[in-house]
């Protein structure tokens, strides 16, 4: 059957940039990743309906209240795929004819979500399209394009291409933007039943396909991390088509992930720190950095999700990432799936703030001394230590978006992801050039909303972090 896909040429060769700097860029390194030449170890979140708000002013509250907790990486929706068009929405198939959709209520929302997440210091992963029918995703295609069942969207000729068609207009608007960490090929890819090398040699042929797009970001398969250790238990056997250790050697994925949700998979929660084990473990064998960037745990989540964090600090793990970040906005309180950690949560401080202080390797955050300044703000000043020495005396910005003037002005000095950019206008300029070790942070007070309606993310969806 052919296919046809229907989007402005001009739109898609459109760049949301930044100078291709390639310091700014994530990179791997052996089991770890760098930034700026330094180890870019971190603790972050997921984010799905972050890409569907259309509120500007929520997706600019939501990325500074992320970055003020220390994280540092957001994991967000890449596609919303309709056969009906309203609201926001990515693509819009009629029959076998997808129309990306580039304007204010399609990818516009995406670039919204990049620019405040760089504007706030933070990187962004991006998956591109969806195991579960939630936003669409894999069996629309299939569905569209005539496959047999789910399994053809790893495997049908006409399918792949009309996915990479779709690829292509999101990576080519960010090709040189430092604000992307890593693009990822899809959320959760299972294929029950097929053999571990259906998606092995998907996830081959399309991170090669992407590395020739975009060579400055990393790319990532978005896979549970499950193995395929026959005789194992659920996340070991390989009865969901995937191969953890198999993915890990593809050449053009530079970096594994996995998530751990227990109760969904009828697993024993006090298994989670040999699941960082054996995934580590793995990454090291092959000399590659492995990131937990889905997991959580509905009922008594303080008394398990600390040992896993535990475990994934003295294990090496890259990075780790919560599913799923949630605050109040304009509209009231954001999707609550049962495993949503808000940030005004009790257990916030412990299970998010002090985790992201440990990834980083940063001293965990004790009670700051707090003096007010004027009415309705207050000035909390912290002694920290830095591992830079010997910088010079100059004003390096994290990106072209904002002058450093311009960040000091606002009191971005003293976030976490400001560490070695900026110095002179930040005032770390200490005789030779080392920055200060001290850091003045302005806290405004706390958004008043008579709102507390939990918003819903999308319909039917499984229990665990699929939406």
């Amino acid at each position: 059957m052919k296919f046809a896909t229907t989007f402005s040429v001009a739109a898609a060769a459109f760049a949301l940039t930044l100078p291709t700097v390639e310091a700014q860029y994530v990179k791997a390194s052996g089991t770890g990743f760098t930034l700026n030449g330094a180890a870019f170890r971190f603790h972050g979140t997921n984010c799905y309906w972050c890409s569907f708000l259309t509120n500007d002013a929520d997706i600019a509250l939501t990325y500074k209240e992320i970055a003020k907790s220390g994280m540092k990486v957001v994991r967000i929706w890449g596609w919303n795929d309709v056969t009906s068009a309203s609201g926001v929405y990515y693509q819009s198939w009629s029959g076998s004819t997808a129309t990306v959709n580039t304007g204010n209520t399609g990818l516009g929302r995406l670039d919204v979500n990049v620019k405040e997440a760089g504007a706030n210091g933070l990187k962004l992963v991006i998956p591109m399209t969806n195991n579960w029918g939630d936003y669409g995703g894999m069996d629309v295609y299939v569905k569209a394009l005539g496959g047999s069942g789910h399994s053809s969207f790893y495997t049908q000729t006409n399918i792949i291409n009309a996915y990479k068609n779709y690829v292509r207009a999101v990576v080519s608007r960010y090709t040189t933007n430092t604000a992307i960490m890593s693009w990822q090929l899809a959320n959760e890819p299972r294929c029950n039943g097929c053999p571990a090398s259906t998606i092995t040699n998907w996830a081959s042929n399309l991170s090669s396909y992407i590395k020739s797009l975009d060579s400055n970001h990393l790319v990532s398969l978005g896979d549970e991390g499950f193995f395929n250790r026959p005789g194992g238990n659920y996340a070991y056997a390989g009865g969901e088509g995937v191969d953890f250790e198999a993915n890990l050697k593809i050449s053009t994925l530079d970096y594994g992930v996995m998530h751990f949700y227990p109760d969904a998979w009828n697993l024993a929660p006090t298994t989670g720190a040999q699941w960082a084990k054996d995934h580590a473990d793995a990454g090291k064998a092959v000399g590659k950095p492995v990131v937990w960037e889905e997991y959580g745990y509905k009922t008594g989540r303080g008394s398990y999700l600390p040992d896993w964090q535990a475990a994934s600090v003295s294990n090496g793990l890259a990075g780790t990432q919560y599913w799923q970040f949630g605050l109040v906005l304009s509209s009231g309180r954001t999707h609550n799936d049962g495993y949503t950690i808000y940030n005004d949560d009790s257990d916030f401080q412990t299970l998010v703030v002090r985790h992201a202080a440990a990834m980083s390797g940063g001293s965990v955050p004790t009670n700051p001394t707090t003096t007010s300044t004027r009415q309705g703000t207050t000035t909390t000043t912290r002694q920290t230590t830095t591992t830079q020495s010997g910088g010079s005396c100059t004003d390096v910005a994290p990106s072209s978006d904002y002058t450093c003037a311009q960040q000091a002005g606002w009191g971005k000095c003293t976030e976490s992801w400001m560490s070695g950019f900026c110095n002179a206008s930040c005032g770390r300029c200490n005789g030779g050039g080392s920055p200060t070790t001290t850091r003045t942070q302005t806290t405004q007070p706390p958004r008043t909303t008579t709102t507390t309606t939990r918003q819903s993310g999308g319909s039917g969806a499984p229990l665990y972090g699929q939406w």
